[in-house]
């Protein structure tokens, strides 16, 4: 994960003053600053020292310098203390700050400046190539077989992996212009969530935006799922998402949760799925299915179960598996189902007595209905069924 004014939380020579929702900004660098106006010098996400030389300290100015650096998305504002420099940071500054979630921190005017801006610049370059090779790690992890290497590799560097994780897949849907960064992710999950208590390492892989999320307390995790599908329900026409579940963290978990987010993302980018992505966890009962590693045991339940419905030659085929599914969604409610595929009362009974008979089965039998439920998921999860 980048370097954030959260990380600025760690230096002794700093206190935060106000700001405190704004800790995920992305720092890219330390800057000092000796002029009236921020105006065409920055741009974005430069960490502004400002001492008081060079610059009149008044209630207007500093509340300007603020407006600006919140304007120019800078990362936050450091404030040098004391007699003769700023010596004093007001209310109205810092509920400006407060309002847009824009840290400002304040330092001691006997700090020496340029080691402070040294020791944080070393500090975001150490954590730029870190970021990089957690990046290239959990590629390894996830699509390289040589175990052994992974585990060495964990073993000589100290990886910022907690002890639960879970995989998050995001896959872009053709013809999308969306672009979501990672400083948006955390900024989102960070309102609910301090960002010191969790970590995220990011991957792409072909198509795919692969997300771990790590912490120490499950139920940290378990609140950013929740964050994570109400924020990206937004773009659900723009991406296809799969949640895996939350494991023990080691190569062969993470692996664990992927094959979860993959699994998940058929189930999510599937029309019958209607309007929402769901997460592994939210399958419940489903989740057995998808314990299951032998692809053969669940061809053959498939089509022993429903197979005969995909391979009738009749031309509503695909008319009579929608039936079915919101059938059985609204729970053998016909007028619900009727009125969920807008057809007539009529029209559906028609299609329910040929289902019955294509399947010879009798889909008012509660077991039945579950049989045929479970084969439908797993043409949606494996993609037998096609959206």
């Amino acid at each position: 994960m980048y370097f954030s004014a959260g990380d600025l939380l760690n230096f002794e020579e700093l206190t935060l003053v106000s700001g405190k929702k704004g800790l995920y900004r992305k720092i890219s660098c330390p800057f000092v600053w000796a002029r009236k106006t921020f105006d065409n010098y920055m741009e974005a996400e430069e960490l502004i020292f400002i001492t008081g030389a060079g610059i009149e300290v008044s209630e207007e100015r500093l509340n300007k310098l603020v407006e600006e650096g919140i304007k120019l998305n800078i990362s936050g504002i450091v404030f040098m203390a004391g007699e003769g420099f700023i010596e004093k940071i007001y209310e109205s500054t810092k509920a400006l700050s407060e309002k847009h979630n824009f840290p400002i921190f304040s330092m001691s005017h006997k700090t020496k400046l340029v080691s402070l801006t040294k020791k944080i610049m070393n500090a975001v370059s150490m954590r730029l190539n870190e970021d990089i090779f957690n990046k290239i790690h959990l590629g390894k992890i996830l699509f390289d077989e040589n175990k052994i290497l992974n585990s060495q590799m964990s073993t000589i560097y100290q990886l910022p992996f907690k002890s639960n994780s879970f995989i998050l897949i995001m896959n872009k849907k053709k013809g999308s212009k969306i672009k979501i960064e990672e400083t948006s992710i955390i900024k989102v999950i960070t309102k609910k969530v301090p960002i010191e208590d969790f970590n995220l390492i990011n991957y792409r892989h072909l198509n795919e935006y692969i997300y771990m999320f790590s912490s120490n307390d499950k139920n940290v995790l378990k609140l950013i799922k929740k964050i994570m599908v109400e924020y990206f329900n937004k773009f659900k026409n723009d991406f296809s998402m799969g949640i895996g579940r939350i494991i023990d963290t080691d190569e062969d978990n993470i692996q664990e949760s992927y094959k979860d987010a993959k699994n998940i993302i058929n189930f999510n980018n599937n029309n019958y799925t209607k309007s929402k992505f769901y997460d592994f966890e939210d399958l419940k009962s489903f989740r057995l299915i998808l314990e299951i590693k032998d692809p053969i045991v669940i061809n053959e339940y498939f089509e022993e179960t429903i197979g005969r419905l995909f391979n009738n030659k009749n031309k509503n085929s695909e008319d009579l598996i929608k039936t079915l599914w919101e059938y059985l969604i609204n729970n053998g409610n016909k007028r619900e189902t009727s009125e969920s595929l807008y057809i007539h009362r009529n029209t559906l009974n028609y299609r329910l007595e040929q289902i019955e008979e294509i399947l010879k089965k009798n889909i008012d039998d509660s077991l039945v209905r579950y049989e045929l439920f479970s084969a439908l998921i797993i043409g949606i999860i494996t993609g037998k069924i096609d959206s």
